[in-house]
């Protein structure tokens, strides 16, 4: 009888998850949570490199189907936030980023696969004289740390100008203790 109870049960648990839920998005199941990040960026390939530290909160959206962040940093000393939403196109087979924040203020948009242990999506930019190519890449480093890198090409990717660097650690809440360095 036991047995009959657990299939059940299991069969309605997996009932019970929308189609969009499916598949792909457990492989970024770690992304959700509370973050104390460090964010290195810089505004032009020479330029110099600010160090910051910022709070996220990443939660799992729309049952499931969608993750949802609320970055909060500075830059230039002014105050910057950021919104995001991650999410996996079932029928294109790719994930799909995006992202806005308060010093740009234009959603941008960026699509791409995994490859190896790296989520890697792009978008482009128009920019005065043409298009820039971008790449956002996302890495777990372990259960408690992953990785986000914003790059920029000129030259439709032949080269890669490293702009951002996200590096994440779970904050430490209720029953769980400091990530260790």
């Amino acid at each position: 009888m036991i047995p009959a109870l657990l299939l059940t049960t299991f069969v309605t648990a997996q009932a019970a998850l929308p189609p969009c839920r499916v598949g792909a998005l457990d492989e970024v199941a770690f992304y959700a949570g509370t973050w104390q990040v460090t964010v290195a960026a810089r505004m032009s390939e020479r330029g110099r490199w600010e160090k910051t530290d910022a709070a996220s909160t990443i939660v799992a959206d729309l049952k499931g189907c969608a993750f949802v962040e609320h970055l909060e940093t500075t830059r230039q000393g002014q105050p910057l936030q950021l919104l995001a939403i991650l999410t996996y196109d079932h029928n294109g087979d790719r994930w799909q980023y995006a992202v806005t924040d308060t010093e740009h203020g234009r959603m941008q948009t960026y699509e791409g696969r995994r490859t190896g242990d790296a989520f890697i999506l792009r978008g482009t930019l128009e920019v005065p004289g043409g298009k820039v190519l971008l790449r956002r890449t996302l890495r777990r480093q372990s259960a408690d740390a992953f990785t986000w890198e914003s790059a920029r090409s000129p030259d439709q990717g032949k080269t890669w100008d490293v702009t951002t660097r996200f590096e994440y650690r779970r904050s430490a809440g209720p029953g769980r203790e400091p990530p260790r360095q």
